[in-house]
């Protein structure tokens, strides 16, 4: 437990986001991997991760308080 208390804010963030990002990876390769596979229930979960995936980056965005595209600088 000791170890817990000794992290900081910023180094628990970094590790989250770390942790999506490898996500996001392996959940790229499994949807690239099953595009070529000829059964389609396997589809359906890749296309299940990729969308968990996505709203967990949504809300890592939103806690971050990244404008969108739109309205970031010009």
């Amino acid at each position: 437990m000791e170890f817990l208390q000794s992290l900081d804010f910023e180094q628990i963030v970094i590790g989250i986001t770390a942790i999506v990002g490898a996500a996001s990876l392996i959940s790229q390769a499994i949807t690239k991997i099953t595009k070529v596979t000829p059964n389609t229930k396997d589809d359906e979960y890749a296309g299940k991760i990729a969308k968990a995936i996505g709203y967990i980056q949504y809300i890592l965005d939103r806690v971050a308080a990244n404008p969108k595209a739109n309205e970031a600088r010009k």
